[in-house]
């Protein structure tokens, strides 16, 4: 039976990732912990644009800007 301890802190303006359990396990435990640290990187961007001020750039302002949807009568 493998364990695995995923630690996330905040430091200094960012955070720390760390994993600790055995190195090479194929049980179902190990190859979760292997997924959750693949999808962390993602979180991570995700909060921090969540974070972010809005860029006030004319490309950026667009992006933002909702479009009306238009139907297409046929």
């Amino acid at each position: 039976m493998a364990e695995y301890t995923i630690t996330i802190k905040d430091e200094d303006g960012g955070i720390s990732i760390a994993m600790a359990g055995p190195k090479a396990s194929e049980s179902t435990a190990g190859q979760l912990a292997k997924h959750l640290l693949g999808v962390l990187p993602l979180a991570v961007a995700k909060i921090a644009r969540s974070k972010a001020a809005p860029c006030d750039c004319d490309e950026c302002k667009a992006a933002r800007n909702p479009t009306p949807t238009k139907p297409t009568i046929h």
